[in-house]
Order: structure tokens, then C-alpha cells, then sequence
């Protein structure tokens, strides 16, 4: 994992083709958006753990 800090208005850039902008901080919570080619499919975290919890153990990691 990657801790990348931004201010409000920055750009973090992954590959040529995924853009993640913060929008603004409101206390605990940031606002952000995300760029992305129509074939890169984004899902929210909560969505994801179930598959990422099926990885860890098919690869015998602890969570």
C-alpha cells in the first residue's frame, strides 16, 4: 500500500489512465473523484473486502 498525501484541488495519476482528484476535506471525510477509461471498473471498498478477504486466504495471508 501507498499513503499519498494531497490538498484540496491536487492529482494523484495511476498509470496514463486513472485520475484521482480531491475535491475538498469536511472533517473525517474527503471528497474525491476519479477518472478512469470506461473499461477500468470502480467499486467501493466495502464492495470489494469480501474478494479481497477470498485472495488473502487462497494466498495464506492474515487480515
Amino acid at each position: 500500500m501507498q499513503l499519498v498525501m494531497r490538498r484540496a484541488g491536487e492529482i494523484v495519476r495511476i498509470n496514463d489512465d486513472i485520475q484521482v482528484r480531491v475535491l475538498g476535506m469536511y472533517g473525517a471525510h474527503v471528497r474525491f473523484s476519479i477518472e478512469a477509461a470506461t473499461d477500468v471498473s470502480i467499486e467501493k471498498a466495502n464492495k470489494c473486502k469480501p474478494h479481497h478477504d477470498e485472495i488473502y486466504q487462497a494466498n495464506g495471508v492474515g487480515n
